[in-house]
């Protein structure tokens, strides 16, 4: 279910909340309204009306790197190798957020293209210093209005964003895109977050400074019906005891299962590996210990959910 907005009029609509002011109930279809409402259109025109988009933003994206924890680099390191025989082939991250998964490429000398559609998010990645090597490029864009001026070994979409951009146009969308950034016989890496419960509440607490605290609950349901993921995030910030600032965020998710990626792509990719990420918080690297537990909205440790990473490879 999603939020929608009229190109032409700006009328607005929430498919799961319905609309109490002109009598509609909670979880009425865009299509079922046909005929009603917009004196412009009567709602005949569904190509009108376009979903809104979830941009993260505002405290959310202030908070983002203290919530999505670390990436689990050395859990990649020997697929990585297999791909890029030699640092400095191209990889496109998609939804790269503050640069959690970033950093770790960029560090790893690999030549990294990091693509966000929010402003705000990217504004944090480049203050950071190892953004400003020269493998690591930055770019502001909509996943599906980028034109990239090259093609790429790799494509990664981290965390939940392959779901988010499904759910923003469809699956065949996100691959047919995907297969455009891809040279022959590259490769596409994506997680797939699956709750195990049908509804969710997960708090995280994180001082930010003495006086300075940063609470953090996530909360959401699954829908079966119509195959998504409604999630909340709730940012509240604290300065001694006193409240000081709150942010709400609303998304949805496409529910994906392994099944629907391998019966769109068997003609075009071939799927390498589907496993689990690790359930637990800490690898073991030589003799160092390398802390990984991360994620958003809720850590590949959480036992709410499956954290499921999908190695497919393009066969032309």
């Amino acid at each position: 279910m999603s939020d929608y907005s009229c190109r032409r009029c700006k009328f607005l609509y929430s498919e799961r909340e319905g609309d109490s002011k002109n009598g509609i109930v909670k979880g009425t279809s865009l299509n079922d309204l046909k005929g009603s409402l917009c004196s412009a259109c009567w709602m005949n025109s569904p190509k009108r009306y376009v979903k809104m988009q979830q941009v993260y933003r505002d405290l959310e994206a202030q908070s983002y790197s203290y919530i999505c924890g670390k990436y689990n680099f050395s859990f990649y390191e020997q697929e990585l190798q297999e791909i890029c025989s030699l640092a400095g082939h191209n990889i496109l991250e998609v939804g790269s957020g503050t640069g959690r998964v970033t950093q770790a490429l960029v560090k790893a000398n690999y030549q990294v293209t990091a693509l966000d559609e929010s402003e705000e998010m990217m504004m944090y990645l480049v203050k950071q210093g190892w953004s400003q090597r020269d493998n690591c490029k930055t770019v502001v864009e909509n996943y599906f209005n980028y034109e990239s001026p090259v093609t790429y070994e790799l494509v990664y979409f981290s965390d939940t964003t392959f779901q988010e951009l499904v759910q923003q146009q469809s699956l065949t969308a996100v691959l047919t895109q995907a297969s455009k950034f891809l040279n022959k016989g590259g490769h596409m890496w994506l997680e797939l977050a699956i709750p195990i419960e049908h509804t969710w509440q997960y708090n995280r607490r994180k001082m930010l400074t003495p006086e300075r605290t940063l609470y953090y609950s996530n909360s959401g349901q699954v829908n079966l019906f119509d195959q998504t993921i409604h999630y909340t995030s709730m940012f509240d910030e604290y300065c001694n005891g006193r409240f000081v600032e709150r942010y709400r965020q609303e998304r949805d998710l496409a529910l994906v299962f392994q099944r629907d990626i391998e019966y769109l792509t068997k003609d075009d990719y071939e799927l390498l590996e589907a496993r689990e990420l690790p359930k637990t918080g800490v690898v073991v690297t030589s003799e160092s210990k390398t802390w990984v537990d991360g994620g958003y909205p809720l850590p590949s440790s959480n036992q709410n959910q499956r954290s499921l990473f999908l190695r497919l490879k393009k066969k032309r």
